[in-house]
């Protein structure tokens, strides 16, 4: 029904379905994403991260998800909880190019050479330069 409600331009609507979803079922994966996504695009990071967070604790393996997490941090300013999550991420699914790049990208940002090179030179590996 949420998703419905932001189809039909009704966001408080969709945002009380996923929240009453939450409360009859807290381990709603699905409810913790798309709330977590819904305060992202409204600016709000703290709470958008809370969400993954919860989400994370259910389900610790799904890598996208951490990349998604690293970028809320870096938004939300926590540069090196960004960092962590991104490195879980690789951890848990190396193959991940975009969240690699990623990571190179803020290491360069936070002038750390050393680590976005060492990124860059995987990433030409993997794509078999």
């Amino acid at each position: 029904m949420g998703k419905l409600c932001m189809l039909q331009q009704r966001p408080e609507e969709a945002r009380s379905h996923w929240l009453g979803a939450l409360d009859a079922r807290p381990e709603d994966e699905t409810a913790l994403l798309l709330m977590s996504q819904f305060e992202d695009e409204r600016g709000r990071f703290p709470e958008a991260i809370a969400y993954l967070r919860r989400f994370d604790r259910i389900n610790p393996w799904m890598a996208d998800f951490q990349g998604r997490m690293a970028q809320l941090l870096w938004q939300s300013g926590d540069r090196d909880g960004a960092l962590v999550a991104a490195q879980r991420g690789l951890e848990l699914d190396p193959r991940l190019i975009p969240l690699r790049q990623s990571l190179a990208r803020a290491f360069r940002q936070l002038d750390r050479p050393d680590d976005a090179q060492v990124q860059e030179d995987l990433l030409e590996r993997m794509r078999g330069r």
